[in-house]
């Protein structure tokens, strides 16, 4: 047995050499894909308001080493009335490196008045095996502002001050963060699935608060009327892994699920994936944020879609292409349910039942989070917990949540630095 181990060995090993030696060389001929992502992730959509100082910074990665000076010439496409620019055009990739950076600013002209689509892409490159893999779509929005207070809100935000001591007006209105989210169960496949193998992702953003209208005299409270915890982004990212772009269990390759979308106008793309177009929108709000004991009471009873009563954070979704969905529930569709060519009929509703469904309540957000529900040993729950300080001039929201295909819990960290005192 060890001879014919030894000799296997032997014969096996050139075999080995050659093909490595000819792996190298084909990667000199193959095409060299230039993958964008921002903030960790990679699903080609990201937004920013026309507003914003700090800049998209969109990460380049090369499928492979490049083994002189490259440089990509980069180009912004639908960029009607120069609403953003590239800080360079021309990004250089030093020989032997294969990553750089690319930073989008708004030139802050606030002309926009409806969300406006500009595309990254590459213009040219000094190697012509450089080819885009994906190109990045930044939706421009208008400039945030807060909405106009009631005088009798107004009067309730000064009783704060004189009687509760808060100053509410430096929670309000546009309000950065930074976030972390980890990705802590050992034994799943989550932080491959849903964050490119990454233990952690960690991005600033902002908020837009205002005081909520259930807020009374004597109990302040507030609501995030967009981006809610810096996660609108990261969360239409997580609903399209878990849908569109499901690699675990291949939601888009459902005869019920193509079918669906099929009703709406969308066809796979090449892999079997669905491209959601980027003038569908993903909006997020979070109400009843109410301020008291020194913390900030952001968790509900909520029912979920099953009609299960749990404890979540009570985001609210809206997501265009759900709602084109609900709009035609009734309609009925035609669905190959064995590949065989043999159609069904079916109505919308009845397939959203069979798994179907794009509600972002689905797929986010599932489980209780007040006590461990998934019980992984080591457990990766942790306390939903909130604090302010208007000292340091922070508060800040701590949360485990998950997902339709997660294996347990992903934990947000979310800190607000507040506003300087008017």
């Amino acid at each position: 047995m060890k001879l014919r181990n030894f000799l296997f060995l032997l014969v096996a090993l050139p075999i080995v050499v050659l093909t490595s030696c000819s792996g190298d060389d084909d990667s000199e001929k193959m095409t060299n894909y230039v993958q964008l992502s921002v903030n960790g992730g990679t699903g080609g959509v990201t937004t920013m308001a026309e507003d914003a100082t700090e800049p998209v910074t969109i990460n380049i990665l090369l499928s492979y080493f490049v083994e002189e000076t490259t440089t990509i010439n980069f180009d912004l496409v639908g960029n009607e009335g120069d609403i953003l620019r590239l800080e360079e055009n021309i990004i250089e990739i030093p020989a032997n490196t294969k990553t750089a950076e690319l930073k989008v600013y708004s030139n802050n002209k606030n002309s926009i008045i409806t969300e406006q689509s500009v595309t990254v892409k590459i213009a040219s490159s000094s190697n012509d095996k450089i080819v885009l893999s994906n190109p990045w779509t930044i939706k421009v929005q208008p400039a945030a502002s807060m909405p106009e207070l009631t005088e009798e809100q107004k009067a309730l935000i000064a009783g704060y001050k004189e009687n509760l001591g808060i100053d509410l007006y430096r929670m309000m209105g546009k309000v950065a963060c930074t976030v972390k989210v980890s990705f802590p169960y050992v034994e799943g496949d989550d932080k491959e699935y849903f964050n490119e193998g990454n233990d952690a992702r960690e991005f600033t953003s902002e908020t837009i608060i205002t005081l909520s209208e259930n807020a009374t005299a004597d109990k302040p409270v507030l609501k995030m009327v967009s981006n809610p915890m810096g996660l609108n982004d990261f969360m239409f990212e997580m609903l399209r892994k878990n849908t569109t772009e499901d690699v675990y269990e291949g939601w888009y390759s459902y005869p019920y699920s193509i079918a669906a979308l099929g009703a709406v106008g969308y066809t796979p793309a090449e892999d079997g994936k669905f491209m959601i177009a980027a003038s569908e929108t993903f909006e997020m709000t979070l109400d009843d944020l109410a301020i008291e004991n020194d913390q900030i009471t952001f968790t509900q009873e909520v029912e979920d879609i099953w009609g299960d009563m749990i404890i979540s954070v009570p985001f609210s979704y809206n997501f265009s292409l759900w709602n084109k969905l609900q709009a035609k529930s009734e309609e009925i569709v035609e669905v190959d349910e064995y590949g065989d060519g043999e159609m069904v009929e079916y109505t919308l509703s009845e397939l959203f039942e069979y798994g179907a469904s794009m509600d972002p309540r689905q797929y986010l957000l599932i489980s209780t989070i007040s006590e461990d529900y998934f019980e992984n040993d080591p457990s990766d729950w942790v306390e939903p917990t909130s604090s302010y300080n208007f000292e340091e001039g922070t508060f800040k929201f701590v949360f485990p949540f998950d997902m339709y295909n997660s294996y347990g819990y992903q934990n947000v960290e979310v800190t607000y630095v507040m506003n300087a005192a008017k």
